[in-house]
């Protein structure tokens, strides 16, 4: 995207606006796909509205991108209180499309809530996000590491 190209050239202020506005075009989420309310087994077959469960998935999982992009960001421009507050929201949708919280993508998230809490002040709230995306890490990756988690 426009905002990761920009991320990616230091143009943090102007990746921030560029995720804004991918975030803005998205519709918000719907929660009637599939999704029980835990007080009943049965689930949602037919979305209103023409949306596919698929096609809401993948608007939801756009979401979670952003926000995540979003935060990243803020983090970098110094605006912490906001960058915690997109690392929580896309840790919910995370939580919604992913069905689980044994997932890298989300262990991701929790790093950098933690990482954004120490530079907030907040070191014990820091370590319990940190302490849960090893706890995810160890689960998804068998204690072994890749490439991608051995930069952090």
């Amino acid at each position: 995207s426009i905002g990761d190209c920009q991320y990616g050239l230091a143009l943090h202020a102007m990746a921030k606006h560029a995720y804004e506005d991918g975030l803005d075009a998205i519709e918000p989420p719907r929660t009637d796909f599939g999704i029980t309310d835990g007080n009943t087994n049965e689930q949602t077959q037919t979305p209103t509205n023409g949306v596919t469960p698929l096609e809401q998935t993948d608007r939801v999982s756009m979401q979670a991108i952003f926000h995540h992009s979003l935060g990243l960001t803020c983090g970098h421009l110094g605006m912490h209180d906001e960058a915690l507050q997109h690392y929580q929201k896309s840790l919910l949708l995370k939580l919604k499309v992913l069905n689980n919280n044994h997932h890298e993508e989300i262990g991701d998230t929790y790093n950098h809530m933690g990482v954004t809490c120490s530079s907030l002040g907040k070191h014990h709230q820091g370590m319990e996000y940190c302490r849960e995306a090893l706890r995810i890490y160890e689960l998804t990756l068998g204690g072994g590491y890749n490439s991608r988690t051995d930069v952090r």
